[in-house]
């Protein structure tokens, strides 16, 4: 998702949340595949408008074909998690989309080596959330929390 800076995505987030401010926003990937969705659904439109101010759209100098691509991933990313939640390749899913690379490796060990590795850096509960997937839903959560809580009384004084 190069390109796509994560303002949008926090934008996508505050937007879903004043559609439906009632709802019991909740920490878990099933919120997180949502908001994907939702970012999507977005970029397909070719418009994220600005929560502050919904004419003006985020993505206005984005190319289409950048945009297209993009929600292609996203779409991708969504159906391939969507059906690893509660198997075993789960966790590997989780971070062939959303983890970095850590290192470049010149040499590579055979696939018994590369397993066994994978195997014992999981985390201890298998619920299917990595660690860079949990940081993602936190910030989430914490934006909701303060739009919530501020967002608001702080829209009625400007």
């Amino acid at each position: 998702m190069r390109g796509l800076k994560s303002y949008r995505l926090k934008t996508v987030v505050m937007l879903m949340v004043r559609k439906d401010p009632d709802r019991l926003w909740r920490l878990d990937y099933t919120t997180f595949l949502e908001v994907l969705e939702a970012l999507r659904c977005h970029l397909n439109c070719g418009t994220i408008p600005s929560y502050f101010d919904a004419s003006h759209n985020l993505i206005h100098g984005m190319d289409t074909w950048r945009k297209i691509d993009i929600a292609g991933f996203i779409n991708n990313a969504v159906e391939d998690l969507r059906a690893s939640v509660g198997t075993r390749l789960c966790y590997d899913t989780w971070t062939k989309y959303f983890e970095k690379e850590r290192s470049t490796r010149i040499t590579m060990p055979s696939e018994d080596v590369l397993y066994e590795r994978r195997v014992a850096t999981r985390p201890a509960t298998d619920d299917c959330m990595c660690a860079t997937c949990f940081i993602i839903v936190t910030l989430l959560f914490f934006v909701i929390v303060l739009l919530g809580a501020f967002g608001s009384k702080w829209i009625k004084i400007r």
